[in-house]
C-alpha cells in the first residue's frame, strides 16, 4: 500500500529521520557525486513529504507556501 505523509520536522520519528538522511546521502552524495553540505537548515523551515511503500522511497521539502 502506498503511504503519503506531510510532516513538520518535529513530527519525524528517529527512524524516519535516519531513513531520510540515508536516502539523501545515497542519491546526492553517492549516485550524483555531489559532496556538498546536505544538512543545510532548510528542513527546519518547511514541510517534509514522504512517499513510501513499506520503506521510504521518496521525500521532498516544501517551502514558501
Amino acid at each position: 500500500m502506498i503511504e503519503w505523509q506531510d510532516l513538520h520536522h518535529s513530527e519525524l520519528s528517529v527512524s524516519q529521520l535516519y531513513a531520510l538522511l540515508q536516502l539523501r546521502c545515497a542519491v546526492f552524495v553517492v549516485e550524483q557525486n555531489c559532496p556538498y553540505q546536505d544538512i543545510d537548515g532548510d528542513d527546519l523551515t518547511g514541510i517534509i513529504a514522504i512517499f513510501s511503500v513499506g520503506k521510504m522511497m521518496n521525500w521532498w521539502r516544501m517551502r514558501g507556501f
